[in-house]
Order: C-alpha cells, then sequence, then structure tokens
C-alpha cells in the first residue's frame, strides 16, 4: 500500500473543507482511515 504524500497545510485545508473526517483529541487530529483511502483515489 502506498502512502499519502501530503502537506501538513493540504491536510489541514481539506478537514477545513469537509474532505477528511476527524476527531479532536487535545491538540491532535485523528482522522478515520476511511476518509484517508478515499484521498488516495
Amino acid at each position: 500500500m502506498k502512502a499519502l504524500i501530503i502537506r501538513a497545510c493540504d491536510v489541514m485545508h481539506m478537514r477545513e473543507d469537509g474532505k477528511l473526517e476527524f476527531t479532536k483529541q487535545g491538540d491532535a487530529f485523528l482522522y478515520s482511515s476511511e476518509s484517508v483511502l478515499k484521498q488516495k483515489k
């Protein structure tokens, strides 16, 4: 399986646009594996 190579600022924009599902625990963002795998396509 290839890794998703992406910059932190792109992840932030994807999160704000609703393209990534996430939960926040303290200062950390935890992303759902399904939403990350959708971005690989």
